[in-house]
């Protein structure tokens, strides 16, 4: 039999045993080694706000029983965020995001079922632009000959902690590695990528919820890994300016707090005992009066020198309270909440005031 007409002997290997020698090779033979790829599963967590939010156990169209749209947060487009959230209370803006009391189920994600890359529950504005980036192959240049790099988004419920979040990533870990196998032969490991506070959660699942033996690397972009002393600006006087994100995020006090008030996320951001400004001093919040330093905080640790602390914009009407104190309780739950009925025959609803209470929030450490 000549060698042309000889069996082919198939050989499989991992593509990491590539550079052992191979035996027991017959050399009347043809051989044919084929290679084994592997996939690296790259996984996009993406910041605070960045994904997609619905009412829990709802597709997210239409409307619920109050007249709220069962779509919470969708940053992906603009004429949702500015109907829904410009111009709006304090109570609407926490009826839409936080309901009467907190609760992690509260809120999904936006995601489509089956998930399949995850891409539909994080902002197509913020990221869609640059997981397309990930998506282009000859970015990766001759490591593609080997490895595979398939890419996912994966949003998070952000007015949840991150302890809860990075549980979810973990589990959602699991299944992208089982399903790369599937496809490609080979996986026991992804890359995290993440923007702010998908950090905090990346962190998470690496560190509390058994991911890390799964994690290759974690890429960090802006992690606000002591926390951002901007939070506890927005809580106390919104977010600046007169743009998009004032307009929708809230731009006082009073349409900010009755969210991240009660958001144990959000909470999460502010600064730690760790914290420190540029200059490497702890004390980040600084008040002056005619150039002299009057207020220097925290001393020690923020959660009691600054947090717990309750806030007030009238320190006369509350002698037991400082205007620097981070939350106004007399906000966190607004006085009045609109309440919205359903015409059934137009299809339309209007909104009616019906006073509640008011609400306080404890920080634990």
């Amino acid at each position: 039999m000549s060698n042309g007409d000889a069996k082919v002997n198939k050989i499989k290997v991992d593509w990491d045993k590539l550079d052992k020698v191979f035996c027991d090779l017959k050399t009347n033979q043809k051989h044919e080694i084929e290679v084994q790829r592997e996939a690296i599963p790259l996984i996009f967590i993406p910041g605070i706000m960045g994904s997609v939010l619905r009412l829990k156990n709802t597709d997210g169209s239409g409307r619920g029983a109050n007249g709220l749209p069962n779509m919470r947060w969708d940053p992906s487009g603009k004429w949702f965020m500015l109907s829904n959230y410009s111009g709006e209370s304090g109570a609407t803006r926490r009826d839409m995001l936080i309901g009467s009391d907190f609760n992690k189920d509260f809120l999904e994600v936006h995601n489509s079922s089956p998930i399949g890359n995850g891409f539909q529950g994080v902002s197509s504005d913020s990221y869609l632009e640059y997981l397309t980036f990930l998506q282009n192959p000859e970015i990766f240049g001759p490591l593609t000959k080997i490895f595979d790099f398939p890419v996912f988004a994966v949003g998070y419920n952000w007015t949840d902690t991150n302890t809860n979040s990075g549980k979810e990533l973990s589990k959602r870990i699991d299944e992208i590695i089982s399903e790369a196998k599937k496809n490609t032969g080979l996986c026991e490991k992804v890359i995290l990528i993440t923007h702010s506070m998908g950090g905090l959660v990346s962190r998470s699942a690496s560190e509390l919820a058994g991911a890390k033996s799964k994690i290759l690397g974690i890429v960090h972009g802006v992690q606000p890994a002591t926390g951002a002393a901007a939070a506890y600006w927005r809580i106390k006087a919104g977010f600046e300016g007169c743009n998009m994100a004032s307009r929708v995020l809230g731009n006082n006090a009073h349409t900010t707090t009755p969210i991240l008030g009660n958001m144990p996320g959000g909470l999460e951001l502010l600064p730690n005992q760790f914290y420190q400004d540029n200059a490497g001093r702890k004390q980040w919040l600084i008040v002056t009066e005619k150039g002299k330093e009057i207020i220097a905080e925290p001393k020690l640790d923020p959660y009691n020198d600054i947090y717990r602390v309750k806030g007030t914009g009238d320190e006369t009407k509350h002698p037991d309270r400082k205007y620097w104190g981070l939350v106004d309780p007399d906000l966190l739950n607004p006085g009045k909440k609109k309440i919205h009925t359903i015409d059934s025959n137009t299809n339309e609803f209007d909104a009616n005031d019906s006073v509640t209470g008011h609400g306080e929030t404890v920080l634990k450490n």
